[in-house]
C-alpha cells in the first residue's frame, strides 16, 4: 500500500491557522511548528489526531493545517459536503489490519 507521504518536514502553521503549533514538544534542531509528514497509510485506525491528540475527527485535523499545507486544506474546505465526505471516507479506508493468528 502506498504511504501517501513525502516523509519530509513541513511548516504546518501560519498567522491565520496555527492550532498545530508545537509549543510543548521540542524536536532536536527543528522549529516547533515544523513536522515530519506522517504516512497516511493507517490513518483510518489511528485516532486521535495531531501531535498532542487534540483532534478526534479527520475533518478537524485537516481544517487545522496551515503553512505549507494551507493549499490542500483550503482545497478540502472548498469542496461541497459530498466531496468532503468522499475524502473522509477514503481516509477512513486506510486502516491497519490486525495480524491474523
Amino acid at each position: 500500500m502506498p504511504l501517501f507521504s513525502d516523509l519530509k518536514r513541513h511548516l504546518i502553521v501560519d498567522s491565520e491557522v496555527n492550532s498545530l503549533g508545537n509549543e510543548l514538544q521540542a524536536q532536536r534542531f527543528v522549529e516547533r511548528d515544523v513536522f515530519l509528514t506522517p504516512r497516511l497509510w493507517g490513518v483510518g485506525s489511528t485516532a486521535p489526531y495531531g501531535h498532542r491528540g487534540d483532534f478526534r475527527m479527520l475533518d478537524e485535523i485537516i481544517a487545522a493545517h496551515g503553512g505549507e499545507a494551507r493549499f490542500a486544506r483550503d482545497a478540502y474546505l472548498a469542496l461541497d459536503k459530498p466531496g468532503r465526505d468522499s475524502v473522509i471516507a477514503f481516509l477512513r479506508s486506510l486502516i491497519i489490519e490486525a495480524p491474523n493468528d
